[in-house]
């Protein structure tokens, strides 16, 4: 199961060995990629509205966001979504992504630009992320972040018309479908004893089993 602590986040930068390795062995693009996923992450935490690991979800909705808010600092963008100013400390989290990201680019542009910054100056700034990370920490709440969201189409299992006497190979590609430890929606047009034999099914594998349709929306199973 894709299950990860925050406060273990927490402990690889500011106590664990493979942030320090990082910048022991001078690895500073490496440090600081791991810090602004670090930060994404932290944004997926306190707004949780989908699966953390889903890259659509971390490019498109969280990074997003992070980049015109902190160009909104800068007065070049206003077009922040309403969710991330609800953040705490919301703009704190933008600050630190815009100097993280003019830290990346600095490094991804290996000092092909006029206004490149000296070797020294990296080195200094990529030693005080985990002192600009500290004021991410408190204030936290306690929860894991999940990964995994699987949607399957009950109707995909069958074709065209369920047969009770196939049942079982219905159930092996639900579980197949459904994996381990991921949230688990069930959909699609099919006969109620299908929906139930296959909720059944995955009970004790999926994290969290909902079904979802047109008129009802997402429904949890119990």
């Amino acid at each position: 199961m894709k299950t990860l602590h925050f406060w273990t986040i927490k402990n690889v930068l500011q106590n664990g060995s493979q942030y320090n390795y990082l910048i022991e062995k001078g690895l500073w693009v490496q440090a600081t990629l791991l810090a602004r996923e670090w930060v994404v992450s932290w944004v997926a935490l306190q707004w949780g509205s989908s699966d953390w690991l889903d890259r659509k979800y971390r490019e498109d909705a969280i990074e997003k966001a992070l980049g015109v808010a902190g160009q909104r600092l800068r007065q070049l963008s206003e077009e922040v979504p309403d969710w991330f100013d609800g953040l705490a400390k919301s703009e704190e989290i933008a600050r630190l992504w815009d100097w993280l990201d003019s830290l990346r680019n600095n490094l991804a542009h290996c000092g092909m630009r006029k206004d490149a910054a000296d070797i020294a100056s990296i080195e200094r700034r990529v030693k005080e992320i985990l002192q600009r990370l500290q004021a991410l920490m408190d204030d936290v709440p306690e929860r894991a972040l999940h990964g995994g969201r699987v949607v399957i189409d009950l109707k995909g299992l069958y074709g065209e018309l369920a047969k009770l006497d196939e049942l079982p190979i219905y159930l092996e590609q639900a579980k197949e479908l459904a994996g381990e430890g991921n949230e688990v929606v069930l959909t699609g047009q099919a006969p109620i004893w299908l929906y139930l034999a296959v909720a059944h099914a995955l009970h004790g594998k999926a994290r969290r089993l909902l079904s979802t349709s047109p008129t009802t929306g997402e429904v949890p199973n119990l």
